[in-house]
């Protein structure tokens, strides 16, 4: 645990939602047996924190990266099923609606990182 962990003020509700939404799907696409996600928050010198969400399961083809927070939209197509396709959206609306802004940066096969950032006051 860091020494002097950030303090994020805000919506908890709403921090806390965009947070099980990330980690849920890094759970969930998971496609090996173990793994590992880790969770960074960095502070910014612009009034923000800068949140990651990062794991190394099969990552996000790249044709699917700018399609993932649309509703609807899924990119594991095995979890269709199961999968609403909402969760991401719900995601950026939440971060959007607290000033922030949120990115993905994936390799397929690699890993993910969902990457957000969140105002400090």
């Amino acid at each position: 645990m860091p020494s002097n962990p950030p303090t994020i003020t805000g919506s908890y509700v709403m921090l806390s939602q965009v947070l099980t939404n990330l980690i849920h799907n890094a759970v969930k696409y998971h496609d090996k047996k173990t793994g590992t996600i880790k969770i960074e928050c960095r502070k910014t010198n612009a009034g923000y924190h800068h949140i990651f969400v990062i794991d190394d399961g099969p990552g996000i083809p790249e044709k699917y990266q700018q399609k993932v927070f649309g509703v609807f939209e899924t990119a594991n197509q095995k979890h269709t099923t199961a999968n609403t396709g909402v969760g991401l959206a719900i995601v950026k609306k939440l971060v959007k609606l607290n000033g922030g802004d949120i990115k993905l940066t994936s390799e397929y096969g690699k890993g993910s990182t969902f990457s957000f950032t969140w105002p400090k006051v």
